[in-house]
């Protein structure tokens, strides 16, 4: 793969994040919620952690590609959040309104 060709890696970060059926996946984590049954809840939310961390070193060579694309910027932003990665959550998040300023 062309390290510089910025689309490649945005194509590998969504099909790992399995966006297709990731609303799926929500409405199954809701609605054990709302049943209270927390512990499958939980696991269904850690799967989509587990799956969004596999993409993340490809989200981040799509921004290290393409590093004015806000698309990846506001990508990476959600991933460290769902991640639980609050630093770099913050500094995408700082970044992302630098650019929508622009």
């Amino acid at each position: 793969m062309d390290p510089n060709y910025g689309p490649a890696y945005q194509n590998m970060t969504y099909l790992l994040m399995d966006l297709d059926n990731d609303s799926k996946y929500i409405d199954q984590y809701n609605a054990l919620r709302k049943a209270q049954k927390s512990a499958e809840a939980n696991k269904i939310m850690e799967a989509r952690r587990a799956r969004f961390a596999k993409a993340l070193p490809y989200a981040e060579k799509w921004y290290a590609a393409e590093p004015n694309n806000i698309d990846a910027v506001s990508l990476l932003k959600g991933l460290y959040q769902t991640t639980r990665n609050e630093a770099k959550f913050q500094e995408f998040k700082a970044k992302e309104a630098a650019m929508q300023k622009k």
